[in-house]
């Protein structure tokens, strides 16, 4: 090599290391991002950002994250604790928990991240980017990534990336007096503490329980194509749902845990509130006329944080369609035979008097319906 190809190939490689410098880890002296920066998405995004305002968490320059380095994804029930977001400008994820090692990837604004551990000093961040992304090391002192990382409130399952949000055990009042005959008559129910998805199973996570030969392919011809990949998985009947919430650690849910997780314990008629629904709550009516990404409407989530609790696709609950009141011990949770199974929250096609919290429809549990899907519970902990 010529000592002119040398000069050229050294200036090429400096200016290699200041352009990713410039990206940085998150350590220049420029101002942290306001927490508020982060606007709720328009909900005809193709991609809507979830929204975890509730138990968000900035880190910030220079102080390391004050909690425990160890493995955070060895929590009970197999749950990792904490989901991260990149807020501003890009970051460096490196090969190791050092500027010493090089970097492997600039993720980009609006990147998620699922925590995966710390460094013995606390400093930097093990992350894994969503959905079976690659693995690597961010800076702990970024200002550019917010981490919500409180076990009390939110949890992600490793098997399928799923959100999960806690409901808290207490009574709440099912069923209405204002509905059809079988949500009759009101009546209370007291619960456990219970985990539930924030969505609904998305075609992509039911996609890995296929790849795993463990769930039976959807009765459609869309559900693994990569556009559809963030939506509801439909067409699937109640066992090869209940198949699936086995396979990620969890179970369906009743349909009293599931009235609960969507209006809470103050009586509301629909998830928001007692506010008729409109086409920025939910997916509904047949006014877009088939189902949207999951968590595309996050001004109609429940008290919770429960997001799609209304429209889009009716969900399978555990529970048989037996008369109130509920008593989960009155065989209705029994999970043999072929009794209709309930079905909660209303569809893309139904109009407002499906999507209250207190409607009840049933199918067979052999069914398998284009407008049907369903979530899934983890007891708590």
């Amino acid at each position: 090599m010529s000592p002119l190809h040398r000069l050229y190939l050294a200036f090429v490689l400096v200016a290699l290391h200041l352009l990713l410098a410039a990206c940085g880890d998150g350590t220049t002296s420029e101002p942290p991002p306001a927490q508020t920066a982060i606007a709720t998405p328009d909900p005809r995004l193709a991609t809507p950002q979830p929204v975890l305002a509730e138990v968000s968490l900035l880190i910030a320059t220079p102080h390391p994250m004050p909690v425990p380095t160890v493995d955070m994804t060895a929590t009970p029930d197999s749950f990792a604790l904490s989901h991260c977001t990149v807020v501003s400008r890009s970051l460096n994820l490196r090969s190791g928990p050092d500027t010493d090692y090089p970097v492997i990837r600039i993720l980009a604004k609006d990147t998620e991240l699922t925590l995966q551990s710390l460094n013995q000093e606390g400093n930097w961040i093990e992350v894994r980017i969503k959905n079976g992304g690659q693995v690597g090391w961010v800076n702990a002192g970024s200002q550019y990534i917010n981490c919500n990382i409180d076990p009390a409130t939110v949890r992600i399952n490793p098997v399928d990336d799923a959100v999960y949000v806690r409901v808290p055990s207490g009574e709440f009042t099912m069923g209405s007096d204002n509905g059809a005959s079988d949500e009759k008559p009101v009546h209370k129910v007291y619960l456990d503490e219970f985990w539930i998805m924030r969505t609904e199973v998305t075609n992509a996570q039911y996609k890995k329980c296929v790849a795993a030969s463990v769930c039976a392919q959807p009765n459609n011809d869309s559900w693994d194509k990569p556009e559809q990949a963030n939506y509801p998985v439909t067409h699937v009947d109640w066992q090869q749902a209940k198949t699936y919430a086995a396979w990620v650690g969890g179970r369906l849910p009743t349909e009293a845990e599931w009235e609960k997780a969507a209006c809470g314990t103050d009586g509301h008629i629909s998830p928001w509130g007692n506010d008729a629904p409109n086409d920025q709550l939910l997916n509904y009516n047949g006014k877009i006329g088939h189902t949207t990404e999951v968590g595309s409407y996050p001004s109609g989530k429940s008290p919770y944080g429960v997001l799609d609790m209304a429209g889009n696709v009716w969900e399978w609950t555990s529970s048989k369609y037996q008369p109130y009141p509920y008593q989960a011990d009155d065989g209705r949770e029994e999970l043999t035979g072929n009794d209709s199974r309930v079905l909660r929250g209303g569809s893309f096609y139904g109009d407002e008097g499906y999507v209250r919290c207190a409607y009840r429809l049933n199918n067979y549990p052999n069914g398998r319906p284009y407008d049907v899907g369903f979530r899934v519970v983890s007891p708590g902990s």
